[in-house]
């Protein structure tokens, strides 16, 4: 298992191993969330106070990508790319929604426009193989997932495929 070395995967991760069979677990930084530098922790609402217009050319799917310090969106690719071409087994990574969307944009080959433009919801796990990327998702009974959360052990967990 490949894990980003930030809080939120590490977390998400160790509730995994509860119900995989994993012994090894690598944390692995080129998978991390890209950073926003001066802007990591703002909402846009304090980003125009202190960078007017800095979001005016910026679109919902790419304002991450216009700040001053932060990770460029050549740099974020270029790093989750440079993993992914590293692997030739199967693994699973525990990432981000953004750094989710790069890796599923570089694994199918698309463009910068595509790639932004694919879905990044939350909690969700992406199966990329076969030159294809699918989402699945985990289904068990809401109590056992508020559970789980909570850090309690589940009993139903199972991965099905996103209609």
């Amino acid at each position: 298992m490949h894990v980003s070395p930030l809080g939120r995967a590490r977390e998400t991760a160790a509730i995994l191993r509860s119900h995989l069979a994993c012994r090894e677990v690598i944390m692995e930084p080129r998978i991390q969330e890209i950073t926003l530098g001066a802007w990591d922790g703002l909402d846009r609402t304090e980003i125009d106070a202190k960078w007017p217009n800095a979001l005016a050319r910026a679109t919902s799917r790419d304002w991450f990508f216009h700040s001053p310090d932060g990770e460029s969106y050549t740099h974020a690719m270029d790093r989750v790319s440079s993993w992914l071409r590293e692997q030739n087994t199967t693994i699973i990574a525990v990432s981000h929604g953004l750094t989710g969307k790069l890796l599923r944009g570089a694994y199918l080959g698309l463009d910068r426009a595509q790639t932004l433009e694919l879905r990044g919801p939350q909690g969700v796990v992406f199966r990329l193989a076969g030159g294809r990327a699918e989402a699945l998702t985990l289904a068990a009974p809401a109590v056992e997932h508020q559970a789980q959360v909570a850090g309690a052990a589940s009993r139903s967990w199972r991965l099905t495929h996103d209609p």
